[in-house]
């Protein structure tokens, strides 16, 4: 299980492996959070397109979503595409309340 502290991101990277130990290829990566307030945007620093970054707002008051991902998979064993599935359950963490302080003038 992941962990995201509501008001921060969190990078997640799509990795497969084959039964055969081959190289696996993954095109055609989908990200989605059954958490409408989440929001999922490709990490454009990663050429491989496989690496997303994923926002909980500091509002939402879900303790968890659920993360699931969908990619097309190739190996150098086997070039026909196959269409494979993974979901991970995230733990929302409620963000840290800003102390706050007042200051009050008393006549002695």
């Amino acid at each position: 299980m992941a962990a995201i502290v509501a008001g921060q991101s969190a990078s997640f990277f799509l990795a497969a492996t084959a039964s055969d130990s081959s190289t696996v290829v993954l095109t055609n990566p989908v990200l989605t959070a059954d958490d409408s307030s989440v929001t999922i945007a490709p990490d454009t620093s990663d050429a491989s397109g496989l690496t997303f970054t994923v926002t909980v707002p500091a509002s939402d008051t879900a303790t968890t979503f659920n993360l699931s991902a969908s990619a097309d998979a190739t190996s150098n064993t086997s070039s026909t595409p196959q269409s494979i599935t993974a979901s991970l359950a995230v733990t929302i963490s409620p963000a840290a309340v800003p102390v706050t302080f007042t200051l009050s003038i008393n006549e002695k």
